[in-house]
């Protein structure tokens, strides 16, 4: 079957050669006077056939889905001769195999959980945000009664021991602040301790120090120093007051 593949596509080729000598380059000479670039060429071959392999696959898997095909039509692809009454053969018919319908797996219904509830991991804020976060806490009070209420009722519980211990507690407190505005101030350059002495408020600070240059980090430190600062000036300011009561 292979030598007469490459018969018939010599004579194909053999042939193109011919007609493009003998029919299409005089046609073309005597319509048009001659070609304009190369002359045109005409090609003769044969198709191609599918390699046995794929046509076994094919009737493999084709055949018991209703694909029919002759049998004398396999026979010539392969190069085979139907056998005779009488001739030894070799194979047997193979059975059609039944279709199989498609399998669906059923639903799946899972009982109802109850998770716990999670809260978003906190971020960290960067400088210059953390220069505005005064502001919007002081106009997020709406939302912050809770923590307003323990406030009251520590200053409360505070207040009694004050009553019962006497100035005691309150300069232990005010020792406390101090050690820990001190460790706040202590690494921070003199001028930026300076401008942070002389703010008046977190604006303030922050425009002070946007004027100084500061890179990003050392921006973050100083605010996050005033931000302590304040805290503790306020810390202190309620220690003055029940001192005074």
């Amino acid at each position: 079957r292979m030598v007469q593949e490459d018969i018939e596509r010599s004579d194909s080729l053999l042939l193109s050669t011919t007609v493009n000598e003998q029919l299409v380059r005089p046609m073309i000479d005597a319509s048009f006077g001659g070609p304009v670039g190369d002359y045109p060429v005409v090609m003769i071959g044969r198709p191609d056939e599918i390699p046995i392999a794929e046509l076994v696959s094919l009737l493999q898997w084709g055949g018991p889905q209703g694909l029919k095909v002759r049998a004398q039509d396999i026979y010539d692809r392969a190069g085979l001769t139907p056998p005779e009454p009488g001739d030894e053969t070799v194979g047997v018919l193979a059975q059609p195999q039944p279709v199989q319908p498609s399998h669906d797996l059923p639903g799946e219904q899972r009982p109802a959980q109850a998770l716990p509830g999670r809260a978003s991991p906190p971020t960290t804020a960067t400088s210059r945000e953390a220069a505005d976060g005064g502001k919007g806490a002081q106009e997020n009070t709406g939302n912050d009664a809770p923590a307003e209420e323990l406030h009251v009722r520590v200053g409360r519980l505070l207040s009694l021991h004050v009553q019962e211990d006497g100035p005691g507690v309150i300069e232990i407190m005010t020792r406390r602040l101090a050690r820990n505005a001190e460790r706040a101030l202590g690494d921070l350059p003199d001028q930026v301790r300076k401008e942070l002495e002389q703010a008046s408020s977190l604006d303030d600070l922050s425009e002070r120090l946007e004027m100084m240059g500061l890179d990003d980090e050392a921006f973050g430190n100083a605010m996050q120093a005033g931000v302590l600062i304040a805290q503790l000036a306020g810390e202190a300011s309620v220690l003055g007051g029940l001192k005074r009561g």
